[in-house]
């Protein structure tokens, strides 16, 4: 099952966007959503528990799909985009994000969505962030050392 059917179902995926930040602030009774890890955990076992009592639906998973992209976009930055590309089959029909300032081509919430709803881990994002910024660190030291700045000559 995809998320997205055609790129005007992504149109209205985006249009809704706010909508789904709302629904979700008021699931956990607060004003804004704030994405911290604790947020987060109980956001992933809010969806856990209505995937294990078959009530997880389009509408659910598209909240979840806003959630987690925006929760990712806070962190790397990046926007939106239509995972049009059938070579990638993962995110095929899928909402992405792009143009992150993180290693990687695209984000695709939906693979993290299918890999906790499996796992029932609600810290398992969490866990991929702390994933990310550690690969992130390790390659910046790795191409700081291959490339160490120059220093400039003064001109005086």
């Amino acid at each position: 099952m995809k998320t997205l059917k055609d790129r005007n179902d992504y149109k209205e995926f985006v249009n809704a966007n706010s909508k789904y930040k709302e629904d979700m602030a008021t699931i956990l009774q607060k004003l804004t959503l704030s994405y911290d890890e604790e947020e987060i955990r109980k956001i992933s076992g809010f969806f856990i528990g209505l995937n294990e009592n078959g009530l997880f639906d389009l509408v659910h998973r598209k909240m979840f799909v806003t959630y987690l992209g925006e929760a990712f976009i806070e962190r790397y930055g990046g926007e939106w985009f239509y995972g049009k590309f059938e070579k990638d089959k993962n995110a095929f029909n899928e909402p992405i994000v792009t143009k992150f300032k993180n290693e990687g081509i695209r984000f695709c919430p939906m693979e993290h969505i299918a890999s906790i709803l499996e796992s029932k881990n609600t810290n398992e994002f969490n866990e991929t962030m702390v994933y990310m910024a550690e690969m992130r660190a390790k390659t910046e030291n790795v191409f700081s050392e291959l490339f160490p700045k120059k220093k400039r000559k003064s001109k005086n």
